[in-house]
């Protein structure tokens, strides 16, 4: 019995390559062989209950009270027992402390997150002061960014063929079954079921926490956006993360010129775009804008849900138009069956101007009709676009017949701070945790837009699809330089919009 146990200790005194597992026996397995449910070690070690089953916390003490039995050596790494030399695994020895050691390219993370390349554990009478920790493969550097190594299956750089990345630095061996690889991604795959495999845009990964932002990657692997039919649309890549010095898939948006100041949009670009209509005993009146999120919502300011001249309520939600004097066919038409606005608007306040609109049916997408995302990242875009059917005024008003695309610069929180302070509807002044501000800083002439609502939009942050950063709420508008505009902040509604939008979307 004494020489197997010495026969033990010696063979697992010698140490497997990093990207091995170590047997008791001292024979060395692929790496993730431990635990998998199948015995790779002759000797069957990699699925032992000291391994697999790890101790736990116990209250009751051994049979043999005050002792505790020394369990096997922990793959990648090995043990020592303060004070006790020639300690082997299977011993039964008294009030003790146990030191793990992991192999080179191995770290212990323990149960705060901190992670380290030793771990103290102790028995004393008999019960271990917690679980035997496992050793798990370092960080690694690639490329001179410091990665994780991970399984190839958690890492989309290694997945994604649409990256076109090279091959990336392996951690583990060729023969592995499931190789590691150096992973330097911002974000790791832990749930195979979050990805969507699209044949235009490669692999997309959902949160599983973010209702907005998986909705948002849904629409754009299965509806008909306009990059998945035009290659100088997009630019599958990965961007360094400057500020968390890892790496993002992102769709590179062909270099462009902002055009300043004030087009007419065109057909098919910002198929978001809706109308909202007002009955009247002549006819419909189309005075308000909103964009579409999904099948059944509309999002736009609260202010839009009341005809403030009329008092009449809003009736009618139209799309896929360009113009007031496009032909019937190219409008839908759809009833609204619930106007909600945000619990804390309170009219003619400013503050929470932003409200949703639902539709009597599902709104029938096409390449006209299309929804948008909703921001959910904390990026500030410099510039962003605002979308509606503007009015103007120049010797009298008039109304601009197809939707307008005004280009918008963002202004600081002290400007915005300046421009709006506290007034009888603005009690608190510009708030920047729910407001933004944008505007026109070097526009002059004798036209100046009277936009009644509209959206602010980045095409920045999603691939294809323009995501809503801003729902007009109030502005300065006909005062020529440096006229700005508050929007209510997308982001912070977005809670609020989830409860409504997507109740039933749950995530395990």
């Amino acid at each position: 019995m004494h020489f197997l146990l010495r026969a033990l200790a010696e063979s697992a005194s010698r140490s497997c390559p990093f990207y091995s597992f170590q047997c008791d026996d001292g024979t060395c397995v692929d790496l993730g062989a431990d635990c998998n449910g199948k015995e790779d070690c002759a000797d069957g070690s990699d699925e032992s209950d000291e391994l697999c089953k790890p101790v736990v916390v116990s209250s009751n003490p051994s049979e043999e009270t005050g002792s505790c039995v020394l369990p096997s050596y922990p793959g990648n790494g090995r043990y020592v027992v303060q004070n006790v030399t020639n300690a082997r695994p299977g011993q039964r020895l008294e009030n003790f402390v146990l030191t793990i050691i992991c192999s080179e390219g191995y770290d212990i993370m323990q149960a705060n997150g901190v992670i380290t390349r030793d771990k103290e554990i102790h028995c004393y009478n008999g019960v271990w002061s917690e679980q035997m920790p496992k050793c798990i493969p370092a960080d690694c550097i690639w490329e001179g960014i410091r990665g994780q190594c991970v399984p190839s299956s958690e890492c989309l750089s290694a997945l994604d063929d649409s990256l076109k990345r090279p091959a990336l630095q392996r951690c583990s061996s060729s023969s592995d079954k499931t190789p590691s690889v150096c992973c330097t991604d911002c974000e790791l795959i832990k749930d195979s079921s979050l990805l969507l495999t699209n044949p235009v845009l490669g692999i997309l990964v959902k949160t599983g926490t973010s209702k907005a932002k998986d909705k948002c990657l849904e629409y754009i692997n299965t509806l008909d956006y306009p990059c998945k039919k035009d290659s100088s649309l997009r630019n599958i890549t990965v961007q360094l993360d400057p500020v968390k010095n890892c790496y993002r898939k992102v769709n590179v948006q062909p270099s462009r010129t902002h055009y300043k100041g004030r087009r007419d949009a065109l057909r098919e670009e910002f198929p978001h775009m809706a109308l909202l209509g007002f009955e009247t005993p002549e006819k419909t009146d189309w005075k308000c804008n909103g964009a579409v999120i999904s099948e059944r919502f509309v999002l736009t300011a609260a202010l839009c849900l009341i005809d403030r001249f009329t008092n009449s309520p809003v009736k009618y939600i139209a799309v896929g138009m360009l113009s007031y004097r496009d032909p019937p066919e190219l409008w839908q038409r759809y009833n609204v069956k619930r106007a909600i606005p945000h619990p804390k608007y309170i009219a003619p306040h400013k503050y929470h101007n932003i409200a949703l609109l639902e539709t009597d049916k599902e709104i029938a997408f096409s390449s006209a009709v299309l929804p948008a995302c909703l921001q959910v990242d904390d990026e500030s875009d410099t510039d962003a676009y605002f979308t509606g059917w503007a009015r103007r005024y120049s010797e009298g008003f008039s109304v601009y017949n197809t939707l307008q695309c005004i280009y918008e610069m963002r202004f600081s929180t002290e400007e915005c701070q300046k421009k709006f302070p506290p007034t009888r509807t603005l009690r608190d002044g510009y708030v920047n945790t729910t407001q933004m501000c944008y505007g026109q800083k070097d526009e002059t002439g004798s036209t100046c837009e009277v936009k009644a609502s509209g959206s602010l939009t980045s095409q920045d942050h999603e691939q294809c699809v323009f995501t809503l950063i801003g729902v007009l709420s109030f502005g300065l508008s006909c005062t020529g330089r440096g006229e700005q505009n508050v929007y209510s902040r997308v982001k912070y509604y977005v809670p609020w919009i989830e409860e409504i939008v997507w109740p039933f979307v749950n995530f395990v």
